[in-house]
């Protein structure tokens, strides 16, 4: 009987699947329960079947374009399937039980459901209306296009909508730029093997030209000089008078070959300067100050470039400026400001009456600019230039770039990475005194600093910078007792002073006269030191730094510490006697004291290797991403967008290649570094990508950036898109060419 019994539970249960249109399920047990429960539910099924054409005409879609009538015949449809959700929630009741022996059996949609239906149909009908319209028009334009949207429609139905126009925008670039070349096989033939060698040997010959265009621009410049009038003049045949211009070759013949009894400069100048002496010599280098005193007061000179103008006061170079026709101004605000340290001043100076001159600026305000440049950034054109060349590594530039600059300035990365670097270096002296600004027992250091660092087999150049004169005068001391203590010493220092050229040559210096020098290592004396805390004339068992910065916690402070800092080329070496956590800035009135403090954080945590807590320096005094990574131009990204650099690595990647993306510390970065084998740690080779991100003229591209990369040692291919997805395993096995060429080069 309890076959019988299941058998008739089946035949049950086949009915109603085929009644509700869903398939058999696989059920094993229980069948008699099953029958019980579908005999309950049968007249609510008996129901459901018979209204089952009116629900699914309720539950369908209207038909697009979607006009104002079917907006307002599917929202009354709306209202009908309200009326009888009372009927379907009945029944899902009734059904509920057979939910665990029919897993296809879906909830039913509720109240809320509809009231979200037709709250989105109200807010995007407009949307709905524009998109009708869109479609219309773009099948008008191109009717075939219906067809390929039903196929992509077809082959990635399934797809989300950013994946969707990932495939598309692929597919469109890919045609595009068929199209625009001429078919397949022109595409081919533009970005293939041989694409890259012409353009290779089309970056070469650029910077052929470039270099024959220089060498040419210097013969075209002696040839004009050969044609100066009084170089040319015919001598003065026999018996015959002296024209007025041979007279004047004459006089300055006679005065240039005399031993004794010589004319002043300033009278030999006033004397010829209108007769053609400037056409034998047209360029003079000078200070505005001898300028002024040579040359009468009129426009002898085409142009005058006045360089350092941030240290020029106005009232030292406006005389200048009179001498020409034109006038080129040349400085960085950011660093030293017209020295007056040592200058008095009243803050109750004499009232003068203001007058106007004829550009309508002030006298008064005219002279009382800081400098130079100052004045002239608020009368005329300026432009700036953006790339730092000095800095061979980027760590001796990164806080001036961050501080100063904004993250502003252009730097070259070096192949090997900022955070094995070594150009930064903290050198800490235990035991040393602080006493009316000198610190012997640095300055002794310092020297045996200079003793190492001139022992070395390729000599570099040196410069010490101190933070006060005294300790310079101490450092001198020591250097004087060390050349007469030890031969060694004094042979290897005397042979650096002997350089031929004087920017080869050591120097110690103080703060306020290191503009304009560089040197390969620049060595800081701090001179500070720790001082035991007393209160009540007792120690206290405390240390602190006392928080004496002379002309580095005035005003600009800040800019005269910038230009200490930025004097190096390859290395960077900071002499303390004190922890930078000892030096209490809170005090100080200016923003000089708190950078100061901040580059010895930067300093001393870029020494010891903590590069997080030297990035964190670096984000507390710039509003920039130190060593950031990523895209750099922000823009709205695909879902599944890799840029160029991206891909081309983790192909090397899967080949045994580590790489690393956007190397460098400013905005000028490498694409895509390729790591060492032997040596992963250092750079091997650095992979340039043009995606049409950055406007890049030809010789940017085929001149500037391969040289100033090869002046960091890198070796660099250059990948397009085009090429990568035409060639690409071409391409990968170049790159390994390349590497291998790249390691067998370094090995030897």
């Amino acid at each position: 009987m309890g076959r019988l019994r299941a058998g008739r539970g089946w035949k049950a249960i086949d009915a109603l699947c085929q009644r509700l249109g869903l398939p058999l399920p696989n059920v094993a047990q229980d069948a008699e329960r099953i029958a019980s429960e579908l005999e309950r539910s049968a007249p609510w099924v008996d129901r459901l079947a018979d209204d089952m054409p009116a629900l699914s005409a309720l539950h369908a879609a209207p038909a697009l374009p979607l006009s104002v009538t079917e907006f307002e015949r599917f929202k009354e449809r709306i209202r009908l399937l309200r009326e009888v959700l009372h009927w379907e929630m009945e029944l899902k009741k009734r059904t509920l039980p057979l939910k665990r022996y029919f897993q296809n059996l879906d909830e039913l949609a509720t109240s809320a459901h509809l009231d979200e239906l037709a709250d989105r149909l109200e807010e995007n009908f407009g949307r709905l209306v524009e998109s009708d319209e869109i479609l219309r028009r773009l099948l008008e334009m191109l009717p075939e296009s219906e067809r390929a949207l039903r196929a992509f429609e077809a082959h990635f139905g399934e797809a989300s909508e950013s994946r969707m126009e990932t495939l598309l925008l692929a597919r469109w670039a890919r045609d595009h730029l068929s199209l625009t070349l001429g078919g397949e096989e022109k595409l081919h033939a533009f970005a293939g093997r041989d694409a890259r060698k012409r353009r290779e040997r089309a970056r070469r010959l650029r910077q052929e030209v470039e270099a024959r265009l220089q060498s040419m621009e210097v013969q075209r410049i002696l040839s004009k000089l050969d044609e100066a009038p009084l170089l040319n003049l015919p001598e003065r045949a026999r018996y015959q008078r002296r024209t007025p211009e041979q007279a004047v070759r004459e006089q300055i013949l006679k005065e240039c070959s005399k031993q004794r009894r010589l004319m002043p400069l300033r009278a030999f100048v006033r004397s010829f300067a209108g007769e053609g002496l400037l056409e034998l010599l047209p360029v003079w280098l000078l200070s505005p100050e001898t300028m002024a005193v040579l040359f009468p007061r009129e426009a002898y000179f085409d142009r005058i470039i006045i360089d350092e103008a941030s240290q020029c006061t106005v009232e030292s170079g406006f005389p200048a400026l009179m001498r020409a026709k034109s006038f080129v101004v040349v400085g960085d605000e950011k660093q030293m400001p017209p020295s007056r340290f040592f200058q008095g001043g009243s803050d109750d100076e004499e009232e003068f009456e203001t007058e106007q001159d004829d550009d309508g600026v002030r006298s008064r305000e005219l002279f009382s600019s800081e400098s130079l440049l100052t004045l002239s950034r608020s009368l005329c054109r300026h432009e700036g230039l953006k790339w730092h060349y000095r800095s061979k590594d980027e760590s001796l530039i990164a806080f001036s770039n961050h501080a100063m600059y904004g993250a502003e300035l252009l730097t070259i990365p070096a192949s090997t990475p900022i955070e094995i670097s070594k150009a930064l270096r903290w050198v800490h002296v235990e035991g040393a005194t602080y006493d009316k600004g000198r610190n012997p027992v640095e300055a002794e250091r310092v020297v045996d600093l200079l003793d190492e660092l001139l022992a070395r087999e390729e000599k570099p150049s040196i410069g010490v910078v101190t933070f006060n004169i005294q300790q310079r005068r101490t450092i001198l001391d020591a250097i004087d007792e060390r050349l007469a203590a030890d031969p060694r010493f004094r042979r290897r220092w005397e042979e650096a002073n002997a350089a031929e050229s004087i920017d080869e040559r050591p120097f110690v210096k103080n703060l306020e006269s290191v503009q304009g020098d560089e040197r390969d290592i620049i060595v800081f004396s701090l001179g500070h030191a720790p001082v035991a805390r007393k209160r009540g004339g007792k120690e206290t068992g405390e240390f602190y730094v006392p928080a004496r910065f002379g002309p580095l916690g005035q005003r600009g402070g800040e800019r005269r510490l910038n230009v200490a800092i930025s004097r190096a080329k390859s290395e960077c070496i900071v002499v303390s006697s004190f922890d930078p956590g000892l030096l209490n800035v809170g005090r100080a009135k200016h923003e000089g004291p708190r950078l100061f403090k901040e580059f010895l954080m930067f300093a001393y945590h870029t020494c010891a290797g903590d590069h997080e807590l030297a990035r964190a320096v670096l984000r507390r005094v710039s509003l920039a991403d130190p060593y950031g990574s990523g895209e750099r131009i922000r823009r709205r990204q695909l879902e599944d967008y890799l840029p160029l650099s991206a891909q081309i690595g983790l192909a090397l990647e899967e080949r045994g290649h580590h790489f690393s993306q956007d190397v460098g510390a400013s905005s000028f970065r490498v694409p895509l570094a390729v790591h060492r084998p032997d040596q992963p740690q250092r750079f091997s080779l650095a992979v340039l990508t043009n995606e049409g991100r950055e406007a890049r003229s030809v010789f940017e591209s085929a001149v500037h950036f391969p040289a100033v990369l090869a002046s960091r040692g890198w070796k660099m291919p250059e990948i397009t898109p085009a090429e990568w997805m035409i060639d690409r395993d071409a391409i990968l096995d170049e790159l390994e060419r390349l590497l291998n060429e790249a390691q067998a080069a370094a090995a030897e």
